[in-house]
C-alpha cells in the first residue's frame, strides 16, 4: 500500500521524529498501530478518501518512485481519481515499536494494484513513522520497496565484483559520516541527492 522509495533513506529522515527515551510497553498502543495499519489498506481498497483523511497527517510526505514529492494532497487526489487503485491486499508480519508519542511500524505487504492503467502489483517491504495527534495515532512518514524474489535475483547479473563495490562504498560511507569527512561525503552523494527532513522540508545535498 505505498509508493516505492528507498527504505534507508527515508529512514534517516525518520529517525529524528523518535524521542530519546524508552520503548512503551503499552499493548495498546501497539494494536491500535497495527488497526491503523489495517484500516489504511481496506479504505485504500474502498476508495474511502475520508477515513484516508484521518489516517494520514496534514503534513505527511514521501518520495514517490520519480524522485518528486509526494504530500497527503497529492495521495489523496491520486486515489480519489482511481489513478491509483488498490483491488487486493494482504499484510504479512508486521512489527511495531512505540517510543511515547512516537511508533515506528514495519512489515510486508502483498497486493493487487494498479496505477494509471498499469499494473503494479508485486509484494512490498514498507515502513512507517506514525505519530499520536489529539489521541490518535496518523501517518507522517512512509517508505517502501518491492520485494524481488530468489528467482528474479538468480536471473539478474550477480558479479561479484560489482557486489563488494557497493557494499565497500556502503561502508565508506559511514566511516566518513562519523570522520566528518565531507569531501569524501561530496563524492558519496549524487548532485541531485534528496530527501525530507522532520519539518516536512526538502533536504538537498548542498544542504
Amino acid at each position: 500500500m505505498r509508493r516505492i522509495t528507498s527504505i534507508v533513506i527515508v529512514l534517516i529522515s525518520m529517525m529524528a521524529f523518535i524521542p530519546s527515551q524508552a520503548q512503551t510497553k503499552d499493548t495498546s498502543d501497539v494494536d491500535a498501530v497495527k488497526q491503523v495499519e489495517q484500516t489504511m489498506g481496506s479504505a485504500m481498497m474502498a476508495g474511502d478518501v475520508d477515513k484516508l483523511n484521518q489516517i494520514y497527517a496534514n503534513d505527511f510526505a514521501t518520495f514517490g518512485s520519480d524522485g518528486k514529492v509526494i504530500t497527503k494532497q497529492n495521495l489523496l487526489s491520486d486515489l480519489d481519481s482511481f489513478h491509483d487503485k488498490l483491488e487486493w491486499f494482504e499484510n504479512g508480519p508486521m512489527d511495531v515499536q512505540v517510543f511515547g508519542d512516537v511508533a515506528l511500524a514495519q512489515g510486508s505487504v502483498k497486493e493487487k494494484r494498479s496505477r494509471t492503467g498499469k499494473d503494479t502489483s508485486g509484494e512490498f517491504a514498507w515502513m512507517d513513522l506514525l505519530e499520536k495527534r489529539a489521541g490518535k495515532w496518523v501517518v507522517v512518514r512512509t517508505a517502501g520497496a518491492k520485494v524481488v524474489l530468489a528467482d528474479t535475483l538468480k536471473a539478474q547479473s550477480q558479479d561479484p565484483t560489482i557486489v563488494e563495490t557497493i557494499k565497500q562504498f556502503e561502508q565508506d560511507m559511514g566511516d566518513a559520516m562519523v570522520a566528518g569527512n565531507i569531501d569524501r561525503l561530496n563524492q558519496t552523494y549524487a548532485d541531485d541527492w534528496a530527501t525530507i527532513e522532520s519539518s516536512g522540508k526538502i533536504l538537498n545535498k548542498a544542504i
